[in-house]
């Protein structure tokens, strides 16, 4: 006899499990638009002790490879993150990879320009274009495994 096994998540409608994942986006931004409004002294600080816990790992890393690290986990996780919302769409998967990429990308502009009213802080460009790869960096990582999995389970 075949059994299946049912979870809360499968009796959601569509658009309810949608607004989660747009509420997850939005939820991310946030944790990146709190970072980014911190003032330069409390960012330092935070980069610093991240870089001498990762010292007592016998790890050595310059704090600007801790803040770039930051950048690279963050805009990886909001590509990831806006891209299993697309997924819900009619969009072609290539397309909403490349929406996904774009969402990200624009969001990466409009943090660095409010970094720039934030005491301390300044815009990159580099930034941005970092922010940008990270987001496709996680997307194609994502899709990557995703496809593995499924050729593997097949």
């Amino acid at each position: 006899m075949l059994s299946i096994n049912y979870t809360r998540e499968m009796y959601l409608p569509v658009t309810t499990k949608t607004l989660f994942k747009w509420l997850a986006v939005v939820a991310w931004m946030g944790v990146i638009f709190m970072f980014s409004h911190q003032p330069a002294s409390v960012s330092s600080g935070q980069s610093t002790a991240v870089r001498e816990s990762l010292a007592t790992l016998r790890v050595d890393a310059s704090t600007q490879a801790v803040r770039k690290a930051a950048h690279v986990c963050m805009y990886a996780i909001l590509g990831v993150a806006i891209y299993f919302a697309l997924r819900d769409t009619s969009l072609q998967p290539t397309t909403a990879v490349l929406i996904a990429i774009a969402i990200a990308g624009l969001y990466a502009i409009s943090d660095e320009a409010h970094q720039l009213l934030i005491d301390g802080r300044s815009a990159q460009i580099s930034d941005v274009m970092l922010d940008t790869a990270s987001s496709a960096f996680g997307v194609a990582a994502y899709t990557y495994i995703a496809r593995n999995r499924r050729k593997d389970s097949a």
